[in-house]
């Protein structure tokens, strides 16, 4: 048996200049190569990108309290909120940016392709024993990029921060089932397996402050530049088994255990 499918999804959000456009791939395929013997494979692509998504936080030029808003206001005093020369208009007052000037000037954008694989193969050599391997990879490239163009309230000569963001874990699963009946009243199936999981972490950021040239993100083209760059590793290696009595399959006790 296999499936194959695509579906995408495009959004507009009620902020202005905000939207979400997404591509997802998925294949799956299992394949049954002898009554003993059966495997299956499936592999997933998201690509996910998005712009004017709304801050959240605290010290951002980008965030509008709605003490500055009264509930007569006409938003299109703030229309235009740019001139022809480039620089803001239509502020709401010297310390509040015109709330145009900042969804339509001050960029969010944000590029995300993740893969997720996986590959299971199960073995039964006889009736009621069965041996399953599982191994699965989830792959996540995270890109973004924050801005304020020159002219921003509180951000007056521009900045920006480029952010990556690599997640990637790996994920191996090999177990063993067994089924035995001890009489027409009582059933007992035990398993046992082994786990590894690994998980990294990688984020580089540059924080540019400073743009000779409005709208140029370019590291070269800011006065002051600001790297930094964060890792980590987790390795998790863990061994479990499990024991299920079940009495004329309406009463179960079950038994758990697992060290790593």
């Amino acid at each position: 048996d296999y499936r194959v499918s695509a579906t995408t999804l495009n959004q507009t959000g009620i902020l202005p200049n905000a939207n979400l456009d997404r591509l997802t791939l998925s294949f799956n395929v299992g394949m049954r190569h002898s009554t003993k013997l059966k495997s299956r494979f499936s592999a997933q692509y998201i690509n996910t990108s998005s712009k004017g998504t709304g801050v959240a936080g605290a010290n951002d030029p980008n965030i509008i309290g709605a003490q500055a808003f009264p509930r007569s206001l006409n938003f299109k005093n703030y229309l235009p909120w740019i001139d022809a020369q480039g620089n803001q208009i239509g502020t709401v007052n010297p310390f509040v940016n015109n709330p145009f000037w900042i969804r339509h000037e001050n960029k969010s954008e944000r590029k995300d392709n993740r893969f997720i694989g996986s590959v299971e193969t199960t073995f039964t050599p006889i009736q009621n024993l069965s041996f399953t391997a599982r191994a699965g990879l989830d792959f996540d490239k995270d890109d973004r990029l924050l801005s304020n163009r020159v002219g921003t309230v509180q951000r007056a000569t521009g900045d920006f921060t480029v952010d990556g963001i690599t997640r990637t874990q790996v994920n191996v699963d090999i177990l063993g089932t067994h089924f035995l009946t001890i009489n027409e009243n009582l059933q007992l199936r035990t398993l046992a397996g082994f786990n590894y999981n690994k998980r990294g972490f990688i984020q580089e950021s540059v924080l540019s402050t400073g743009l000779s040239i409005p709208e140029l993100f370019n590291p070269a083209n800011a006065l002051t530049n600001q790297a930094t760059r964060g890792f980590s590793e987790q390795l998790l290696m863990g061994a479990y088994g499990e024991a299920a009595l079940t009495y004329k399959e309406w009463a179960t006790l079950t038994i758990t255990g697992r060290n790593d």
